[in-house]
């Protein structure tokens, strides 16, 4: 993610409405009560790739920061709450060490990307906006909003990142479930 965090995409999206919205009357027909009272904020803009994947069209690996090696290993395995025995055994199984065999790597550098899985591959990809709707979200309103989680396109493929079935209708979903989004493209792929 850029620097806005997952969290402030998320209150952005669900707790705030643009003026815009309120101010366009086929948009505003679309809202659901409640929202009218939220705080004013810009929509969070996203885009729709040409196969149908939700993307952040403002999103810049240059600022990315790929999580560290214990950051891994403390999502996956809870490591920093673990004894240094249990650590040790934890070490030595991700990376390959025989029993008195010296680690060679610092644990707070940033780590190799084939330990991430397909899911923080997306998390730290233009793709990242997608998934964390995705996951916020629950099975009947991924489904209303025509949402699909790919993973894996085609056997042996590792990428990840959610799918709007209908690209078009997507934004007018969006709006009757009060998300503060505007879709800024559709069919125009990233990179």
């Amino acid at each position: 993610m850029n620097e806005l965090t997952r969290r402030e995409f998320l209150r952005i999206t669900t707790t705030t409405i643009s003026a815009a919205f309120l101010g366009a009357s086929e948009a505003f027909a679309l809202l659901p009560p409640d929202t009218c009272g939220r705080d004013k904020e810009p929509a969070y803009r996203l885009a729709i790739d040409s196969s149908g994947y939700i993307y952040d069209p403002d999103f810049s690996y240059e600022e990315q920061c790929l999580p560290s090696y214990r950051d891994i290993l403390d999502e996956r395995e809870n490591f920093s709450h673990l004894s240094t025995a249990k650590q040790r055994e934890i070490l030595e199984e991700w990376f390959c060490l025989e029993e008195d065999e010296e680690l060679g790597i610092d644990l707070d550098e940033e780590a190799d990307l084939d330990l991430q899985c397909p899911r923080d591959l997306a998390l730290n990809s233009e793709y990242w906006v997608g998934i964390a709707m995705y996951e916020e979200l629950d099975w009947d309103s991924q489904d209303s909003l025509g949402l699909c989680l790919v993973e894996g396109e085609y056997p042996g493929h590792i990428f990840t990142a959610v799918k709007a079935r209908e690209p078009e209708k997507f934004q007018a979903s969006c709006l009757r479930h009060g998300f503060n989004i505007e879709v800024v493209s559709i069919g125009y792929d990233y990179w």
